[in-house]
């Protein structure tokens, strides 16, 4: 996991992969937390932010979407248990890091310059 976000070319980006891999390190301590308690761990990393919550989720969804963690409903509660993909470095290729990366959604606020 170090090498591939380490190896992201902006600086945004790399910013980004750092608090994304305090995600990782935190569910590496604890291999499955609840949402809340994994956003109580790393928020001084995101504390910084305007809404860190908001950017500890999107930080998650992009984790998701690489398929490096995972993400399981509670039954019967509004919360979440959030996993890591231990097996993920086997599964993903260096080229399919870099497409998903590049396929993930802009931010709503630059989304004129995407059009």
């Amino acid at each position: 996991m170090y090498d591939l976000f380490n190896r992201l070319k902006t600086p945004k980006k790399r910013l980004i992969a750092k608090r994304q891999l305090e995600i990782l390190r935190a569910l590496l301590e604890d291999q499955r937390l609840e949402l809340t308690d994994l956003i109580a761990r790393i928020l001084d990393h995101y504390r910084s932010l305007r809404d860190p919550n908001r950017a500890t989720i999107r930080g998650l969804n992009a984790l998701i979407h690489l398929g490096a963690v995972h993400a399981v409903r509670i039954e019967g509660d509004r919360q979440f248990k959030i996993r890591i993909n231990l097996n993920w470095p086997v599964e993903i290729k260096e080229s399919e890091f870099f497409e998903r990366i590049k396929a993930m959604p802009r931010a709503k606020t630059h989304r004129f310059l995407a059009a």
